[in-house]
């Protein structure tokens, strides 16, 4: 008689076997905490980071391009709307939108990965990528404002 504690064998084409499902992926929750903290780039950072995992670096490629693009349109938006505007629209409108970009691109990945026991990426270093991001974009504005600025 067989044992009935004994795991299924599983055939080597099957998709549980590939090596992609053995990676652990920065979560949309932890993608859209990047967001929040570093503006739509550090988010698209880890989208990135996500894809090149994935083996999919002309989507990585793309996912930097779009957050660096983004970032740089919401800093022009941001410098032009009038100071009455409520401070909380812009962060939470840009932080919903990329937590459901991820969910879209990458949640199949994502939940394919905790169906599998693989832990998720470090939240700290997540935390870590935002305020790395926060810091060289106010360096960045620093220093337009120092160049343009006559004296």
């Amino acid at each position: 008689m067989a044992n009935p504690y004994t795991p299924p064998e599983i055939a080597a084409d099957s998709p549980s076997t590939d090596s992609s499902s053995n990676i652990a992926l920065f979560s949309p929750g932890q993608i859209a905490w990047a967001t929040f903290l570093g503006a739509p780039i550090a988010g698209c950072l880890l989208l990135a980071s996500n894809y090149r995992r994935l083996g999919k670096p002309a989507d990585a490629q793309i996912a930097w391009v779009v957050g660096l693009l983004s970032t740089v349109l919401l800093l022009a938006i941001a410098f032009v709307l009038p100071d009455e505007f409520p401070n909380t629209v812009l962060p939470a409108a840009y932080t919903f939108t990329m937590y459901q970009c991820a969910k879209m691109f990458q949640g199949k990945e994502h939940i394919r990965q905790i169906l599998s026991g693989i832990k998720g990426r470090s939240t700290w270093l997540v935390t870590g990528i935002g305020f790395l991001c926060l810091v060289l974009i106010y360096a960045a504005i620093s220093a337009v404002v120092l160049v343009t600025t006559p004296e």
